[in-house]
Order: structure tokens, then sequence, then C-alpha cells
């Protein structure tokens, strides 16, 4: 206790309970794993090394992580990753909308909380000729999901060196993109104007 610059009634009252409640977290773990026939007595700490790896797999598989018995564990998650992509094109422009978010429910105490966050990178390609370019001044762009939008101006004082323009952002506990969503690009160069949609190929 002295090492943890720590009074006695301090050690009892804060510390110890924590580690006991931790300790019996993990052993309830190891008990239903082997009640389940998951694991074997013998083998505990190999077995729940082993364990863990087929978990993450199976996540990464399912895109979901749900852990559900309070008595092994005091909290109940659930863990949700979306990898979307929309691509959509006109006459002159194509596009590329990639979008990853992920959401996270726990519970804690009896209470549940939800979060999200979320990161996107739109891509915008000219389809012809870098040459046809050359004499372009001013590029606008923008695009635009239920959730919310984008824009950006881009000025050329010379003629610009690539056919490809990006736009990315993230942000946390802000409006999702849903994997159906039609997404508006309207493009703006030089007295010329077109507008399409991106749509998920999957869907």
């Amino acid at each position: 206790m002295k090492s943890m610059n720590m009074t006695e009634e301090e050690y009892w009252n804060d510390f110890a309970p924590a580690q006991y409640q931790k300790i019996l977290s993990e052993q309830n773990l190891s008990q239903a794993l082997v009640s389940e026939r998951k694991l074997k007595q013998g083998d505990l700490g190999n077995g729940i090394i082993a364990y863990k790896q087929q978990l993450l797999q199976e996540a990464i598989t399912s895109k979901k992580v749900r852990i559900m018995d309070s008595s092994v564990y005091p909290r109940i998650m659930d863990y949700t990753n979306n990898r979307y992509q929309f691509f959509g094109e006109s006459e002159h422009w194509e596009a590329k909308y990639a979008y990853q978010g992920t959401e996270i429910r726990r519970e804690v105490d009896r209470r549940t909380t939800y979060s999200n966050e979320d990161s996107y990178k739109f891509t915008l390609k000219y389809k012809g000729p870098l040459e046809e370019l050359s004499p372009i001044q001013k590029l606008e762009y923008s695009y635009e999901t239920k959730g919310g939008n984008g824009k950006r101006i881009e000025r050329f004082a010379e003629p610009p060196k690539e056919a490809v323009f990006t736009s990315e952002g993230s942000s946390k506990g802000g409006a999702k993109v849903s994997e159906d969503e039609v997404i508006q690009v309207n493009v703006k160069w030089d007295g010329f104007e077109e507008s399409f949609e991106l749509r998920n190929k999957n869907k």
C-alpha cells in the first residue's frame, strides 16, 4: 500500500473491490467457456488466446461483436462496422464516395450508451485526357447525402497536373450514411455544368 501511495482505507475501499471484480470476471469467463466445451479445463491460458483469435476472425467476417452475458463481463457491447462505396458518372466526370462508419452500444450499470463515428473520401475524376483541362481556371464540385453535404472550389493559375480531385473528412456523433443512399453530385467548370448520382453497386 505504501508503494501505491494509498492509505489502508483507500486500498480496501477503492482499489481492492475493482481488482476483485476483475478477477471474478476472468474466472466467470473461464468457467463459462469450459462449461460450453469451448475450452479444456487444463489448458485455459492457451485456450483463451486461441478463442479470442477465433472471435476476432468471426467479428471481421460478420462486422459485429456482441458480448451478451453480464455475468461474464459487466458490459453488453454491440459493435457494427459499415463500409460502403458509391459510384456514378456523367458525360465528362466520374466519381466515387467511400464511406466507413462504426456504431458502438454499451451497457454499463444498466445504462445503455451509444456512440458513432465515420469518415469518407470523395474522389472526382475527369474522363477525358488531361490536356482538355488545360484552359480551366475554376472547378467547383459538391456532393449531398441525407445526413450532410460537402462543397469544394479549386482555382488554377496554371493547368492542373492531374485529372483527379479529392475531398475527405470525418465526424463523431453525426448522421450516418445508409447502404442504399443515393448521393447527388454537381460539377461546374468554366461555364459548363453536369449533375449525376452515386449509388452503391452492391445493393
